[in-house]
């Protein structure tokens, strides 16, 4: 008596089903890149924006002495400062890394280069912004015309009597400091959102105007 076996089925190198009648097609190592990339950055930027609103109105720099006149900040405060710090850094690589992915898959899917390079440069140059204007907004002290307030938080409404406020090894006035601040809370992110908006419709065009959808 004689048994009969169904013939295996031809696999691929990588063990999966050469047929492809079951399972669709597993997207290359790119796409899978771009993808998460792209998640990556999205949660980098969800974090930046509620910390950057959290230290806007309650950012203090930490006491450098222990005075009872000195409140301590908020260790909150710390935490959003240091998410924040991080973030810019992260921002900047993951645009990198997310243009960089589109421009390998556009190249697979044979699509033009230059929107993803155009808008990817100006995102890119966006995200510098954010970091050096970024790095001149925690300040330590403010010299003051006569005695006032040493308790004030946020970077906004500073009291009248302050002259200069210090940040990091120089000082600047009130009006040069809360210049810098609008443009990096309200000038930059309206050219980050127009970049980003013009990189992700140029990398859905790659993925339509495509040979090959799944590449």
């Amino acid at each position: 008596m004689t048994t009969q076996t169904a013939p295996a089925q031809p696999t691929d190198a990588d063990g999966t089903d050469a047929s492809g009648s079951d399972a669709p097609p597993r997207p290359p190592a790119s796409v899978l890149w771009l993808h998460r990339s792209i998640v990556a950055l999205a949660v980098v930027t969800a974090t930046m924006v509620a910390s950057g609103l959290y230290l806007t109105f309650r950012y203090r720099p930490a006491n450098r002495v222990d005075a009872p006149s000195l409140p301590d900040r908020s260790a909150l405060v710390g935490i959003a400062q240091w998410l924040h710090t991080a973030g810019a850094y992260a921002f900047v690589v993951l645009v990198c890394v997310v243009v960089g992915s589109a421009l390998v898959v556009a190249g697979r899917r044979g699509h033009n280069h230059g929107i993803i390079l155009a808008s990817g440069f100006g995102l890119f140059i966006v995200a510098i912004g954010f970091l050096l204007t970024g790095l001149q907004l925690p300040w330590q002290g403010f010299r003051w015309v006569v005695a006032g307030d040493a308790a004030f938080d946020g970077v906004f409404g500073f009291p009248r009597a302050v002259a200069d406020v210090l940040v990091r090894d120089g000082a600047v006035t009130p009006a040069r400091y809360e210049t810098v601040a609008w443009i990096h809370i309200a000038g930059l992110p309206v050219f980050a959102v127009f970049a980003a908006w013009w990189l992700l419709g140029a990398i859905q065009a790659s993925r339509r105007d495509g040979a090959d959808p799944s590449v």
